[in-house]
């Protein structure tokens, strides 16, 4: 039979585990009722407050602005069309500040080579990244050796939407196409839907526009315009400056 010093030594002993057992019960509790009320792991309309307190899947959402450079026929050599890619369009607000306000519609071709340095040393330092197909109309073994004309500019598009979606996984898009009558905006729509389904992107918004009525696009244009003279004229120069920028880069 236990002593009675031993058995008063027991009971502290099992009162205190209980009683700490009771705090750590009581801190888990209110850890767990914090996580439901923060904001990142709150759960979803479809999940209970009683199951997982994982974070839900957060859909990004980008904004694609496209543009060309280039000549469809025989003119050029090389046809190249970019996506400049940003979270929101006021990312590229410090760019767009860079290119000239003179009256005209300032685009690479008009523009002097000192600004449009300027212009891509300040694109380098945004948050932008460059996705681009480049052809070269002369290589036989080419994908699009033979298209000229509307023909090439749908293939190369559809090309450049569906590396887009593929390089940004699951995510929702806001795309602003140059204005063009190579495409109208229903095919354009059509067809950005059948390339963004693939890889599970919904498209939120699809417009065409001007560089005039759009910054993305007349930024979009300086880009297009760089990756163009690399391979057309080979100006490494100009685009060592976004090489770092580009996420998908393909030519044929």
């Amino acid at each position: 039979m236990a002593s009675p010093g031993f058995s008063r030594v027991m009971a502290n002993d099992t009162n205190l585990w209980l009683s700490r057992s009771i705090m750590v019960c009581c801190f888990m509790n209110r850890l767990l009722f914090s996580l439901q009320m923060c904001s990142i792991y709150r759960p979803g309309p479809e999940i209970s407050i009683y199951g997982s307190f994982y974070p839900r899947p957060i859909r990004m959402s980008w904004v694609v602005a496209i543009d060309e450079s280039g000549n469809l026929g025989k003119d050029t050599r090389f046809f190249t069309m970019s996506a400049t890619i940003v979270r929101r369009a006021n990312h590229l607000k410090s760019v767009y500040r860079k290119i000239p306000k003179t009256g005209i519609e300032s685009k690479f071709y008009n523009t002097e080579r000192t600004i449009i340095s300027g212009i891509l040393d300040e694109f380098a330092s945004s948050d932008a990244k460059v996705a681009y197909v480049s052809v070269d109309k002369h290589d036989y073994k080419g994908r699009f050796y033979g298209k000229s004309g509307n023909a090439l500019y749908v293939a190369v598009l559809s090309d450049l939407l569906e590396s887009v979606s593929e390089a940004l996984g699951p995510t929702e898009l806001e795309i602003v196409i140059d204005k063009s009558s190579f495409i109208s905006l229903s095919d354009f729509r059509a067809l950005a839907m059948r390339s963004l389904s693939e890889h599970g992107c919904t498209l939120r918004k699809i417009d065409k526009k001007d560089s005039e009525q759009s910054p993305c696009v007349q930024v979009a244009d300086f880009i297009a315009g760089t990756v163009f003279r690399h391979y057309e004229h080979g100006d490494e120069e100009m685009f060592s400056k976004i090489r770092q920028k580009v996420v998908v880069a393909r030519t044929d």
